[in-house]
């Protein structure tokens, strides 16, 4: 029979509860609670649950409803964003098991919508983000629907994904993170058992596994006990941020750090059976043979003289961490409701697992590292790197750390300066992107009037409107407000919102096309009206 967690009466603002001793392990609980202390009596906050040496500690910081004065205790429940990827992953490998899927199956065997791209997607290209769709969010943004400012359910996202004529990459020949891939996922659980993946996640897992507080979100407007309110920080203090959507798959599990802490358990222990434990520790893998970290919803460390299995999630206003270590067998459980709390959950993170710190060098050893601009190949992203006394900074994201010559650390991320003059970035899920440096664009010598006219794309459904004004290009989706583009390098622009928008000319030399691109949506496409030539 499973160990219960304790209920825990908790104050307002700091909650203890400790099964044990008052240290979970060798943790320094005074130092994990300086980690969280920007959390208060009157601001939104976290729970956090660690389970090392058979103890298990949970804490609490802030308040789960703002208005209402309703503390954050081991029973709230949050939305868990992108560690949902795990459960979904779960599912698939049961249906896998009971030989009702192949993981090699072509997806379009049970999403016959989907176009017939030029390669086969399998299912375990979804699993490990190696399929190319492009991000679902990003789509909606480029059709001038901001995430969580519409509400859609998986059916709309399917629906979306079919209007798709392109991939970002060829199945297998990369890794870019998405979304899409693992709602695709929750609509084949359904196709395959005939269960919605809620009913089938409640049947094989929350409920033999006594996790009674975890749901999804499938109706956003059902009653949820103990459901914590997300929220983002504003000047005027606090604004609620809640995800009013019906997608899951992705994300959308409504659960508890407590019964996340159960889940840990199952998976290290192999209690969710041989096939799922072994599968689920399978790391994904390119058609070249490159090893991945990510595989079937989980993170590997890269390091070996640390092992780490992890999930990262955030939505709206919430973000959260699930962790395990073998070394000490340590597992952590983290749900807060307020989405400036990422970089305290990876401070948390640095503090359990000291090897993520890396080595930090001498800046006088770095004799290669110049500042520039530079863009990937295959999606043309862009990146500014600037210097900053004596040492970098990446624009948008801020100071990045280094841990050896011509290595730095940004995140659970790697950037290497390459002896060619160029930029390589590791992210923590494997995939790997190389930036070539470009000759910044003189706006004193643009003709921003060539660039001027209307463009569409079949793909999102948006007509893209491109003006002058005030000796800028400006660009307007629909009818939303226009924004201004910065010239960057020759024909590319950026836009405010970090997408980079490069013009395409025909053998005229004139522009016949734009094409947009967002770290996850590469290379849309909207040819020009020529109705506006």
């Amino acid at each position: 029979m499973r160990k219960m967690l304790p209920r825990c009466a908790i104050a307002i603002g700091l909650g203890l509860c400790v099964v044990g001793p008052g240290k979970a392990g060798d943790l320094d609980l005074k130092a994990i609670d300086s980690i969280f202390s920007k959390y208060t009596a009157s601001t939104p906050g976290c729970a956090l649950a660690i389970k090392r040496g058979g103890e298990t500690t949970i804490r609490t910081y802030g308040l789960a409803v703002l208005e209402d004065r309703v503390p954050i205790t081991a029973e709230t429940v949050f939305e868990a964003g992108s560690i949902s990827k795990q459960f979904t992953a779960a599912s698939i490998l049961r249906l896998a098991e009971e030989k009702k899927l192949s993981l090699d199956d072509d997806i379009r065997k049970y999403l016959p919508e989907l176009p017939q791209y030029k390669r086969k997607i399998s299912i375990n290209n979804l699993l490990d983000h190696t399929n190319g769709l492009r991000e679902w969010n990003g789509l909606e943004a480029m059709a001038g629907h901001p995430p969580d400012t519409a509400l859609l359910t998986n059916a709309d996202i399917l629906r979306m994904q079919a209007r798709q004529r392109d991939l970002n990459h060829l199945p297998g020949e990369a890794m870019s993170y998405t979304n899409s891939g693992y709602v695709m996922l929750a609509i084949i659980v359904q196709r395959v058992s005939g269960q919605s993946l809620p009913a089938f996640t409640r049947d094989q897992f929350f409920k033999p596994m006594g996790m009674n507080a975890t749901q999804w979100r499938d109706d956003y407007r059902k009653i949820v006990s103990h459901r914590a309110v997300g929220y983002d920080k504003v000047k005027s203090g606090f604004r609620r941020n809640m995800p009013f959507s019906e997608d899951y798959g992705s994300g959308g599990l409504l659960t508890t750090v407590g019964d996340l802490l159960i889940w840990n358990d199952a998976l290290r222990e192999g209690k969710l059976g041989a096939f799922i434990a072994r599968e689920q520790s399978v790391r994904g893998q390119l058609n070249d043979g490159t090893i991945l970290h990510y595989g079937r919803g989980l993170i590997h460390s890269r390091d070996d003289r640390g092992v780490e299995v992890y999930h990262p999630g955030g939505r709206a206003g919430f973000r959260g961490f699930l962790a395990r270590y073998d070394e000490p067998d340590t597992s952590v459980a983290a749900l807060c409701n307020m989405s400036d709390a990422a970089e305290i959950l990876m401070t948390l993170d640095h503090y359990i697992n000291p090897f993520k710190q890396g080595e930090v060098i001498d800046p006088a050893e770095r004799t290669l590292d110049m500042p520039g601009l530079f863009v990937s190949t295959g999606d043309s992203y862009i990146i500014q790197i600037d210097k900053q006394n004596r040492g970098l900074v990446l624009a948008g994201v801020g100071k990045i750390a280094v841990v050896s010559p011509h290595k730095y650390r940004y995140g659970d991320s790697l950037l290497s300066f390459l002896p060619n003059g160029g930029v390589r970035i590791d992210d923590q899920f494997g995939g790997v992107r190389l930036f070539s440096r470009v000759t910044p664009t003189d706006p004193e010598l643009i003709d921003f009037s060539s660039y001027v006219g209307k463009f569409h794309s079949d793909e999102v459904s948006a007509d893209y409107d491109v003006s002058v004004r005030s000796n800028h290009l400006a660009l307007a989706i629909n009818d939303l407000p226009a924004e201004d583009l910065m010239p960057r390098y020759a024909d590319v622009f950026s836009a405010p919102n970090g997408w980079t928008v490069r013009f395409e000319r025909n053998s005229d030399g004139e522009i016949s096309a734009m094409h947009l691109s967002s770290p996850r949506v590469w290379d849309l496409r909207a040819p020009k009206d020529v109705r506006s030539q």
